[in-house]
């Protein structure tokens, strides 16, 4: 009787031990969210929230996207940490990790991007997939997922990797600040037909000069599978995929700094992307 005693007591002190650090998802949203409504760089959550993991990273970014989207909406889904050393440096193991684009930071066409917020905007060069059918649930292989698409197209992704401690900054925190979502440029869409998206070579120019190279196959070595790896990663955390939805599958080559100037990105077939940042 008195073993039983002693399993309810250490039982009650595990569940009640959970459920106040699963309290704290909430408060570490409202932060994440206060940050940007005061145009200030993402806190560390993880410097006081030892306790988070990528699972509670995942519902902090659900409870901090909620939040922004009384004021915005789901474009798209994205990727991040989509090469080894990147998933190394944040110590996430071998998964990248996924995220809700913004509708308000959706840009189209050669755009002039004025940007005055808080240091830590890059540029990435992307392949983004438009979906055509609906998604709910995952899905089983590439060949599916094919035929959810109807178009592919050169994206630009403007992330903000800025944040208060950038020393002791973990994957983890980045997926609860929504992978650093924050701004993207889509260029004109195109039937992918046979169009080898992995051989793709991709470059980015800053005042005409090459600042940038890298190929399709960075993201994981496959484009597909890792648009696949996001939808049903999305659809996992409970969001809806749905028609003109784009996905990007995270940075081709290494990322430039954000600087004032004109650039031009090229993936060969697939187009290209020119705008200003100021």
């Amino acid at each position: 009787m008195k073993k039983k005693s002693v399993f309810l007591t250490i039982l009650f002190i595990f569940l009640f031990s959970i459920s106040t650090v699963w309290a704290g998802v909430p408060e570490m949203a409202n932060k994440l969210m206060q940050a940007y409504s005061n145009n200030q760089v993402n806190p560390v959550l993880s410097q006081t929230n030892p306790e988070m993991d990528i699972k509670m990273a995942y519902e902090v970014q659900k409870a901090y996207v909620s939040q922004r989207l009384a004021n915005d909406f789901i474009v798209g889904f994205k990727a991040g940490f989509t090469n080894a050393a990147v998933q190394k440096k944040y110590g996430v193991g071998n998964e990248p990790a996924a995220g809700v684009l913004y509708g308000k930071g959706m840009y189209f066409g050669s755009p002039i991007i004025e940007y005055s917020g808080p240091p830590g905007l890059i540029i990435e060069t992307e392949i983004g997939f438009v979906i055509g059918e609906t998604i709910t649930s995952p899905l089983k292989d590439v060949a599916e997922f094919k035929t959810k698409v109807t178009d592919v197209m050169p994206v630009i992704e403007l992330p903000n990797m800025g944040f208060t401690n950038m020393k002791v900054l973990k994957g983890i925190d980045v997926i609860a600040a929504n992978v650093a979502a924050d701004r993207s440029i889509a260029g004109q869409r195109i039937k992918v037909g046979d169009i080898d998206l992995n051989g793709l070579d991709v470059t980015l120019y800053q005042n005409g000069k090459l600042i940038r190279q890298g190929k399709g196959a960075d993201a994981l070595g496959d484009q597909w599978q890792t648009a696949l790896w996001i939808a049903n990663m999305m659809v996992k955390q409970g969001y809806e995929i749905r028609p003109g939805h784009i996905l990007i599958t995270g940075a081709l080559g290494q990322v430039a700094p954000a600087l004032p100037g004109h650039y031009e990105a090229f993936w060969g077939p697939l187009g290209k992307i020119t705008f200003d940042i100021k």
